[in-house]
């Protein structure tokens, strides 16, 4: 909170003091504060402002409080309207966040525009250039480990399923590590193994998984696409989606044709599902692997989506 105050402050400040320069300001900034003070700003100066929104606020936040989720939400959302309705366009990364936008703040479904958070998908291997593995059969997760991220319950379902000649990899730093150790520590059995993931080497690490594994706790990922189902889909993989059914994450897998969706809290489905994903024919899962790149290469790559986004902010130039 006091880093979205501090770098709203300083934004604003930069905007009045150079306002004849500025011809748009394009915002992909921390919620809620720092997004108020810079459209407040804009607002002000008659500046254009296209707002990209990654997470939807102050929801994300009250929806973890319980009792006082009414009470903190009724505070904060006048602030979120403010934002919303003072933006000259909005961004979503979803098409099921935009609408959520649109009812819930009152806005013109308009002005929000879908643009997929990407990847440079020159970093990521041809599928007939990726390697096999040298280990067993392995699943990945590769990314922030996080509370939201869920990776627990993804160790206690690795862990049940007692699957010889397999791996687990969790690939990454973050809060959450020592937890996940703890989780695993319980099954001495099962090959779980913790390795970093230093950007430079993540398209080597993603193509030495056979599943890839995209885990959220229920709720968290409804109206969000996590960035790294892009690069999964790039490395010409088959992801394993432990997240809401009714997620753009699940609806983009299943568009995509490129892996598998277990609903995120039943761990015994997810357990059955690793159970059955190892017993599959090598030749089963290059189909999906190929079907998931070939989405991501229209839909989620840096040259399907970094013009849209470009187009965007100039059609909105004063």
């Amino acid at each position: 909170m006091l880093e979205s105050i501090s770098f709203g402050r300083a934004s604003s400040k930069l905007i009045r003091q150079r306002y004849s320069e500025i011809s748009i300001v394009y915002a992909n900034t921390w919620p809620l504060f720092a997004q108020f003070a810079v459209t407040k700003a804009c607002k002000k100066l008659n500046i254009p402002l296209v707002l990209h929104v990654q997470d939807i606020y102050p929801e994300t936040l009250t929806d973890r409080l319980g009792l006082t989720n009414p009470i903190i939400r009724a505070l904060l959302m006048p602030i979120e309207k403010y934002v919303m309705n003072n933006a000259t366009a909005i961004v979503a990364i979803g098409n099921k966040m935009a609408e959520y936008l649109a009812t819930s703040r009152r806005i013109d479904r308009n002005k929000i525009k879908v643009v997929y958070n990407w990847q440079d998908e020159s970093r990521f291997k041809e599928p007939e250039d990726v390697q096999k593995n040298e280990y067993g059969f392995t699943f990945m997760y590769l990314g922030s480990l996080s509370p939201s991220a869920n990776i627990e319950e993804v160790i206690k379902a690795f862990g049940f399923a007692g699957l010889r000649d397999s791996i687990l990899v969790i690939a990454g730093s973050g809060n959450s590590r020592e937890s996940c150790l703890k989780a695993s520590v319980v099954y001495p059995d099962a090959d779980i193994r913790f390795v970093d993931a230093p950007s430079d080497k993540v398209p080597e690490l993603l193509a030495s998984a056979d599943v890839l594994l995209l885990p959220l706790k229920k709720g968290v990922g409804k109206y969000s696409i996590p960035s790294k189902l892009a690069g999964y889909m790039l490395s010409s993989k088959p992801v394993l989606a432990y997240v809401d059914p009714e997620s753009d994450a699940a609806d983009i897998i299943r568009n995509a044709e490129c892996g598998w969706i277990v609903p995120s809290g039943n761990i015994q489905f997810l357990t059955m599902k690793m159970q059955e994903i190892c017993s599959l024919p090598e030749t089963a899962l290059v189909l999906p692997g190929k079907s998931g790149r070939t989405y991501a290469l229209k839909h989620l790559s840096k040259t399907a989506n970094l013009e849209k986004l470009a187009d965007l902010i100039r059609n909105n130039e004063r």
